[in-house]
């Protein structure tokens, strides 16, 4: 597990990302996210959540299933509705699925902004808003020498003029995008902090389901 535990950490370190194969398990998975970090609960305890394809109507509302249903969701951060975002996100699938993961770097969507427009990053102001709490938070933070990023527009509202000026360039940006083909029994383990990630549509007929843990 030690040897399996630096292999994983110099890959997110590298790239940001990892993959995991033969994950058969919730202990399986339990092991794997233990072996690098403190596993956080999700708001409803849980510590596995599992993530299934819902009709917009039939999920809590200001979800990103809320807003895009079977649609492809944007890239994104997840748990932005934190004060601090979950450092890890595990994700695995058991069973094969045709709907691709995205991914790309925050540095592939920080790189396309001019030193000026970074500058307008670094001061943006948002608000964020959900049925449980609000409270405001950056675009960009510093954590323990690491420049990280915290961005979900479906949850963050832009306050000051930086963050109107960034939210719109955000919205144009075309960064470079990586997909991840499930293809039964595979984790993958993403750097929440350095990483936006998404999801392909949904065909109504498909038969999705991923599960989730977060990491600190």
């Amino acid at each position: 597990m030690m040897k399996m535990k630096k292999s994983i950490l110099n890959e997110l370190n590298l790239r940001g990302w990892t993959e995991v194969e033969n994950v058969t398990s919730d202990s399986d998975l339990l092991s794997i996210a233990q072996s690098i970090g403190e596993v956080t609960p999700h708001p409803n305890g849980q510590l596995i959540f599992h993530l299934t394809p819902k009709n917009g109507h039939d999920s809590i509302q200001g979800t990103l299933s809320n807003v895009y249903g079977f649609g492809e969701f944007p890239l994104h951060t997840d748990t932005a509705f934190w004060p601090k975002p979950a450092r890890y996100v595990l994700l695995s699938s058991t069973s094969i699925s045709s709907v691709q993961t995205t991914l790309t770097s925050a540095g592939s969507v920080l790189n396309q902004l001019s030193s000026n427009d970074l500058k307008l990053a670094e001061r943006a102001i948002f608000k964020i808003q959900t049925i449980h709490n609000q409270f405001y938070t950056s675009l960009l933070f510093r954590e323990k020498g690491i420049l990280a990023i915290k961005y979900d527009t479906n949850c963050m509202n832009p306050i000051n003029d930086s963050a109107k000026k960034v939210a719109h360039l955000m919205r144009e940006i075309n960064p470079d995008v990586f997909e991840i083909s499930w293809s039964g029994d595979k984790a993958i383990i993403i750097d929440n902090w350095k990483m936006l990630h998404g999801r392909r549509e949904v065909n109504a007929g498909e038969k999705r389901e991923l599960r989730r843990i977060y990491i600190n």
